[in-house]
């Protein structure tokens, strides 16, 4: 979903940029110097916010590896029901469970 969003916000800045560069027919180095610092606020704005969400993640799956119990959509997660599947970023019942079959994303969580 965020890969989405990234792609989703390149794509209407750099529609924004062409825009303006349209706009203003005399193509200066002041409006595509303009435009590059826009488009690289835009990366820098995302990268922050992914390394946010990035910590939050971590955050919680320590808590889960040290045998804290989180609360993920109404339900307690916790060592003992679930294992942490680190490629999809979240956590899968234990076969022997009564959750069996459920998977719950790390961000659908709170510690």
């Amino acid at each position: 979903m965020k890969f989405i969003l990234l792609i989703l916000i390149v794509l209407i800045s750099m529609g924004i940029g062409f825009f303006l560069l349209s706009k203003f027919a005399d193509k200066n180095k002041k409006n595509i110097l303009l435009a590059g610092l826009s488009l690289i606020l835009l990366i820098v704005g995302y990268s922050m916010l992914q390394n946010k969400s990035k910590g939050n993640n971590l955050e919680k799956l320590l808590a889960f590896n040290n045998s804290k119990t989180l609360i993920c959509k109404d339900i307690k997660v916790d060592i003992k029901n679930f294992n942490y599947v680190n490629g999809t970023l979240s956590f899968v019942a234990k076969k022997n469970s009564k959750y069996k079959g459920l998977t719950i994303a790390i961000e659908e969580c709170q510690n």
